[in-house]
């Protein structure tokens, strides 16, 4: 055989291995891209907003569950109504909680429910059945969570047929975010450890604090309503025995009405059980409060809303308490 022969067998073999390698690359499931014929469009999209609708699904019930689909049994928890939201917090141990974690907690879920967006499909003149069980990954950012679905699926329309293998679920709901707040409201309360100052973390005006007190056991529930939707994310704490000086006790205050663009103005009640004077603040944009707990709200739009009232002694004890305001 001569050289040329001998070089153009060797060219000839290199250009079928690269070729080969890179049809594998472009079919392997990371990298493949497959195009819906018009046709079974209403499949992919039919099947995606199911997936959309179980991803929030899966959102919701681990925000007000402290980041859990179900809060283990070994998990100390507050139970408010049927709802069980675990401690973040306690004397003797802090709990920081990774995005990674709830990112496993929700793929587990979508996992063993995004089956049921396609065995309950109803298109008319499609049918469609799976081959395999789903694959889940589920990635939180700041500003949304994205769930990619790896789910085989045999689609039939009269004579033709479609295998489909990937799909997609999105919702906008800031998870991230408040994960990232949580941690740092815990990172505040573990500096003290008897008393919680949240004011210096607050920074969106869409946040709401919900915080309700039993004894030393509280909840605390972050509430982000935006555009994209409501979102809350709750935990629960400990606070440690305080030294000294007691914290301010904030009487029940009920609903508070108001008509639209008409200011109302009502009386907190405190009490200090050392009783030092007492000072008020409030984290809201449409009530303000003055020294003696004089509270005025002016609503331009209707809706319900929850501002937070801090009230503090002349030891550095602060109470916090959340209020409804409802405006017509």
């Amino acid at each position: 055989m001569q050289k040329g022969q001998l070089s153009l067998i060797v060219i000839v073999g290199l250009f079928l291995i690269i070729t080969a390698s890179l049809i594998l690359f472009l079919n392997s499931p990371s990298n493949r891209q497959m195009i819906i014929p018009e046709q079974f469009r209403p499949v992919q999209t039919n099947i995606e907003s199911c997936l959309d609708n179980t991803l929030e699904k899966a959102i919701i019930i681990l925000g007000v569950q402290g980041g859990y689909i179900e809060v283990p049994a070994d998990v100390e928890s507050v139970t408010v109504r049927t709802v069980h939201i675990p401690f973040w917090y306690k004397p003797e141990t802090k709990q920081t909680v990774q995005r990674e974690a709830i990112e496993n907690h929700i793929s587990d879920y979508m996992r063993i429910n995004a089956g049921a967006c396609v065995d309950k499909l109803d298109l008319p003149g499609f049918t469609a059945t799976r081959r395999s069980h789903p694959d889940v990954k589920v990635t939180i950012a700041n500003e949304r969570v994205i769930a990619q679905v790896g789910m085989p699926i045999t689609v039939k329309s009269g004579d033709a047929t479609l295998q489909m293998d990937e799909f997609g679920a999105k919702s906008e709901l800031r998870v991230g975010a408040a994960i990232e707040q949580a941690n740092s409201i815990v990172d505040q309360i573990a500096i003290d450890k008897s008393s919680i100052n949240i004011m210096p973390i607050l920074e969106s005006p869409t946040q709401d604090v919900i915080y309700n007190a039993t004894g030393r056991d509280k909840v605390i529930a972050m509430r982000d309503d935006s555009p994209r939707g409501t979102f809350v994310f709750a935990f629960a704490v400990r606070l440690g025995e305080p030294q000294g000086n007691r914290e301010p006790i904030i009487e029940r205050v009920a609903p508070i009405l108001l008509d639209t663009g008409v200011s109302r103005t009502v009386k907190i009640n405190a009490n200090d059980p050392e009783g030092s004077r007492l000072s008020y603040d409030i984290i809201s944009d449409f009530c303000s409060i003055d020294g003696n707990g004089m509270l005025t709200c002016l609503c331009e739009e209707p809706g319900v809303y929850h501002p937070t009232i801090r009230v503090a002694d002349e030891q550095g004890g602060i109470t916090y308490t959340t209020i409804e305001v409802i405006a017509r």
